[in-house]
């Protein structure tokens, strides 16, 4: 990868392991799950390594997402490094700014048809104080000759997007809550029992591969 700066996070039990380099005079990161089960890592690794994989290609020259530069077999991929930190870091000091941003970032995944999966605990927050992503791991991809039949999710997914975001600004910058997010987070969405079984099925069947 060029210049060995270090670990960002080490990994482990299904959990990716990060290590910040350089490339050229590009900051990357290399993603993998070499820390965890030979088991987990041709399975759910590889198939999030492939969903990441396939997102980026489908985002590329979207701003506030990863550049894929490498897809390394069976679970590894080089990306560019964002000049942000986790939304989570900055509680309390969140600008509207961001989470306007956040909802235009989620709009322009529609546009070309993909599905974060997991907005909650990726959203990041540039300097400049708007919203960036990573870790696509989770999401889902429309195949791009479905789009036109797939309007109709991608509209339901908008509105998710929209849940979503009042729940962040609900959980780091409760003072610029408004009416209207409160009426986003208290609306019921169609399928949200399913979607939420979903997560719940995900997380456990995760979980029992990585202990493997």
């Amino acid at each position: 990868m060029g210049e060995q700066l270090g670990f960002a996070r080490s990994g482990g039990a299904g959990r990716a392991a990060l290590r910040v380099g350089t490339r050229g005079a590009e900051r990357v990161v290399e993603k993998d799950f070499s820390a965890s089960s030979r088991l987990f890592r041709w399975t759910a690794g590889f198939l999030m390594a492939h969903r990441e994989a396939v997102a980026y290609r489908r985002l590329a020259g979207v701003a506030g997402v990863p550049r894929l530069l490498e897809r390394r077999l069976p679970d590894g991929l080089v990306l560019s490094l964002l000049d942000a930190r986790p939304a989570a870091e900055a509680r309390g000091a969140l600008e509207q700014r961001f989470f306007s941003s956040l909802l235009a970032l989620l709009e322009r995944l529609r546009e070309r048809g993909v599905l974060h999966g997991d907005v909650m605990r990726n959203a990041l927050v540039t300097g400049e104080g708007d919203a960036a992503l990573v870790d696509f791991g989770a999401s889902f991809v429309i195949p791009r000759l479905l789009l036109p039949a797939a309007r109709p999710l991608l509209s339901l997914a908008g509105r998710y997007d929209a849940r979503f975001a009042a729940r962040l600004k609900e959980r780091l910058a409760p003072h610029l809550v408004t009416p209207g997010d409160e009426a986003v987070l208290r609306t019921p969405l169609p399928f949200e029992g399913v979607v939420r079984g979903g997560e719940r099925l995900l997380h456990a069947a995760t979980s029992r591969v990585a202990r493997g």
